[in-house]
Parts: C-alpha cells; structure tokens; sequence
C-alpha cells in the first residue's frame, strides 16, 4: 500500500496497533468513535490560520476539534520572545489537555524543512505515548517516531479529511 493510499476505515482499524497489548483494535470497537471522533491538530504555529480552516472543515463534518490553540489572540507570525514565561506555561498546559482530549492526532509536516519551533513535535509524542491512532500529512517522514505502529502517512489534507468525517458518521442500521 503507497503512502498516499486514502485508508478505508477498516484499513485504518487494522492498522492502528495497542503496543501494550499487541493486538489490533477490532473494527467495532473502533466504531465506537464514530459519535465521540475527538481529534487534536498539530501542526507549525505559522501555519496557524491555515489549520484553522481546515478545523472549520471537520466541524462542518460533525468532527469534534480539540485544537484550542487555533484560538489563541496571537498571529502566525509571533515568536517565542514575544511572549511570557507565563504565556507559554498556560498554553503548553492547555495543548497537552488538549491532546489528552483527543482520540486521533493530525500532525501537519513541515515541507520546507525550515521550522525550527517544535511543539508538534511533542504533541505528538504525547499522542504516541497514549497509543492513539496519528495520521501525518505530507510526504517526508521527520523523525524515526514517524515509522512507529500506529502513525499513518497521508499525501494530503484533503485525503484525510474525508477519511476523518467518513469515520465520524453514524453507521445505518
């Protein structure tokens, strides 16, 4: 299967891994999710309202986002300096709550390569310790963590947004 395959939801339960147990997560546990899909987006702050967008989108799509630094009064543009010690312990406080909250992560890749602030970074890293199912956007893998059971890669957003609100909606009886 290519990297860029758009996963079925059954391809996507198959493949997400409980490292404690080493056991796939059965589909119907999975379906579950479907009316609590609670989903945390992680991605470069100066790509801030782009993601905001795309958070929009899944709302549309009856997907819960619990990524609140979208809503933070600061622009893309800020810079570490330009806030608080204060500030800073607030907001990383609140992102781990935030992916705590979350039942999948989306993390965004940096396609310049450029980006040297690295709080997705950590965020995902949270996610992997939690063993919940992380979908990475873009082509280049970042680090080794990004080959780990349970990180699936994806060309694009639109790819993964589908697949987000697919897996979001109610089964028919």
């Amino acid at each position: 299967m290519s990297e860029g395959h758009l996963f079925t939801p059954d391809e996507v339960a198959q493949r997400m891994h409980d490292a404690e147990a080493n056991r796939v997560i059965p589909f119907d546990e999975f379906l579950t999710w479907r009316s609590t899909m609670k989903v945390y987006l992680a991605a470069p702050y100066s790509r801030k309202d782009e993601i905001k967008g795309y958070a929009e989108e899944l709302r549309a799509g009856g997907v819960t986002v619990t990524s609140s630094w979208l809503e933070e009064p600061h622009t893309p543009t800020t810079q570490m300096q330009d806030l608080t010690h204060e500030e800073h312990l607030k907001y990383a406080v609140q992102d781990v709550k935030d992916v705590h909250a979350a039942k999948l992560l989306v993390f965004f890749t940096d396609p310049t390569g450029t980006i040297v602030r690295g709080g997705r970074h950590v965020e995902f890293g949270i996610a992997l310790e939690r063993r919940m199912p992380i979908f990475v956007i873009g082509e280049q893998r970042e680090n080794i963590f990004h080959h780990m059971p349970g990180v699936m890669h994806f060309e694009s957003w639109e790819k993964v947004r589908a697949l987000l609100i697919a897996m979001s909606e109610p089964t028919s009886a």
